[in-house]
């Protein structure tokens, strides 16, 4: 009856129900670019990333934390440890008395002094929460501290981990997966529960000292680094792939990772390196042919008594009954006693593991590591045929598919050329290289007139600006730009650097001015840079200056392609 009353009240009364049209629906810009619309993520856009010309910030020391918010950007030198959620207060650590002082991120003066807070020195601190601090260094531990509620803020020490068996080198933690990572000296990172913190799993088998730790908010992939060796693990402790940088650039170690946690269907996701010869790297996780031979036995493979040996355990803090009814170690910020030090628990002896790499260090204290030694993986092309920078990902299926019609010697045609597997090779997860920043950091670029080593990097929250800390106190921005090929781009040579064309050597002057060819960077005159084309590599699909040699060049690549197809 009432359906009946409603038809027969309002169904030829319409403007009853709807007095005023519905309001136009707006779509936020994240969600445009989540669904593809519109792609202007700097790891869509690597080859033509816009650098900044001068500093955005500078800072007194080596870049060590670098946090972009959505008011502004905060930037900490080395040995500072950020406070979350408000991010308006760090601890400093890195003092000749091992102290820890909270003092304001604006500000260098102490607020909160925290002495004798563990034996040895400290290497590093990590604030997961507001509530507690973790330190690590030479004694091999993990200390985690809770900071008390009242005036003083005392640290009660919550527990030790304990499975290390040298100093501790890194620590950073994943707020979305709440796992604790540490890096030591013993060639291991160890992975800790952060909420019951409790151990987890080992990763093994690094090359040397871990150096820095990077954990996807996303997948929960883990980037580890060793010396020049960059490895990606799962967050179930699966090797997906490693890679020797050494094979790009000579003598240079990682200083810093960072992921891009964008689109994780993306297949153009990158992990990000920067190293201690100023240059920003770039990889990408991709299927690749390599040969099908068995693994070589590696001497610094764990044997089942050594991996007994290294299991890591977790000691409680000894009960000193510092105050009335309490079994926990209480600290005072003001201190000046080792009273309430509970004594340190035995660690167990390192294992020894010995590696086939010669190290030396040259007259400014950098580490030289011996080519011939290392096993250093050759840049295969075999995933870029037509020697773009675009990579192919294929699915585990495709995979299989295309291993059983190779055993099986079945004709069938295979729907992707990229699938056709050679006789005698195997499907393998490869880091295959996507490009290099290298504006104002480099050593290897002569017009950077003060490079340093990369410190520290980090990206925007929407994934269209690059920062770049080094060790110089330096950040620059990189940038997608809004018109590819018409402005500076990061392998461009600066003006002043060249007077005079690379081709017919004239000279440049008022009336010569000097061109970019938007390909290669170099600086040419309007004559021998008269050539227009477009850039797919660098998705520039618009035609632009390049010079003769790149525009004949990118026309073969071209009809190579047209001929593959």
């Amino acid at each position: 009856m009432i359906c009946k009353w409603i038809r027969n009240s309002y169904a030829k009364e319409n403007h009853f129900l709807f007095k005023r049209p519905h309001p136009q629906k707006k779509l936020s810009r994240s969600l445009i670019d989540s669904i593809g619309i519109e792609r202007n993520l700097f790891f869509n856009h690597v080859n033509s990333l816009r650098p900044s010309r001068m500093p955005i910030k500078e800072l007194k020391s080596a870049v060590g934390i670098i946090l972009p918010t959505e008011k502004s950007l905060i930037a900490l030198e080395q040995f500072k440890a950020i406070i979350p959620p408000n991010y308006s207060r760090c601890i400093q650590y890195g003092f000749p008395d091992e102290s820890l002082r909270i003092m304001s991120v604006d500000s260098d003066k102490s607020s909160m002094i925290y002495e004798l807070v563990q034996d040895g020195k400290i290497t590093n601190v990590l604030c997961p929460t507001s509530q507690y601090v973790i330190t690590a260094g030479t004694n091999t531990l993990i200390n985690v501290w809770e900071i008390g509620k009242g005036r003083h803020k005392r640290l009660h020490l919550k527990t030790r981990l304990n499975g290390h068996n040298d100093t501790i080198t890194y620590l950073t933690a994943s707020q979305a997966y709440r796992i604790l990572i540490s890096g030591s000296d013993d060639q291991t990172c160890i992975v800790w529960d952060l909420n019951r913190l409790h151990f987890i799993r080992q990763l093994p088998n690094h090359a040397g000292s871990i150096s820095c730790i990077c954990v996807n908010e996303l997948t929960g992939d883990i980037a580890s680094a060793a010396g020049s060796y960059l490895y990606v693990w799962t967050i179930n402790g699966q090797l997906l792939a490693s890679i020797n940088t050494m094979a790009y650039s000579r003598q240079q170690s990682i200083l810093c990772i960072a992921m891009s946690q964008m689109n994780e269907w993306d297949d153009e996701n990158v992990i990000i390196t920067g190293s201690s010869d100023g240059v920003v790297r770039m990889w990408t996780i991709g299927y690749d042919q390599v040969l099908d031979e068995p693994p070589p036995s590696s001497p610094s493979m764990l044997t089942l008594g050594e991996e007994r040996s290294r299991l890591p355990s977790i000691s409680q803090p000894s009960q000193i009954k510092l105050q009335s009814n309490t079994s926990q170690i209480s600290m005072d910020s003001d201190a000046e006693s080792d009273e309430g030090e509970g004594k340190t628990p035995g660690t167990p002896t390192q294992t020894g593991l010995p590696l086939q790499i010669n190290r030396s260090f040259d007259d400014d204290g950098e580490l030289n590591i011996n080519k011939d030694t290392l096993d250093v993986p050759p840049v295969s092309s075999l995933n870029s045929p037509t020697g773009s920078d675009k990579f192919i990902v294929v699915t585990d299926v495709e995979i299989l598919e295309a291993k059983s019609n190779n055993n099986n010697n079945n004709e069938t045609h295979i729907k992707s050329t990229y699938l056709d597997l050679k006789e005698g090779f195997k499907w393998d997860r490869r880091l295959n290289y996507r490009g290099k920043l290298t504006m104002h950091t480099a050593y290897e670029r002569k017009e950077n007139p003060s490079p340093a080593a990369v410190t520290a990097i980090s990206i925007s929250k929407d994934h269209k600006i690059l920062y770049v800390g080094d060790a110089r106190g330096r950040i620059f921005s990189w940038t997608v730009s809004d018109n590819p090929g018409r402005t500076n781009a990061d392998h461009w040579i600066k003006d002043e650097t060249v007077g005079a064309c690379k081709d017919c050597s004239i000279r440049f002057s008022f009336a010569e001015r000097r061109h970019h060819c938007r390909n290669c960077g170099q600086l040419f005159c309007a004559r021998c840079s008269r050539f227009e084309t477009d850039i797919p590599r660098m998705k520039i699909y618009k035609n632009v200056r390049v010079c003769r040699q790149c525009y004949s060049s990118i026309k073969e690549q071209k009809l190579s392609t047209t001929n593959n197809n």
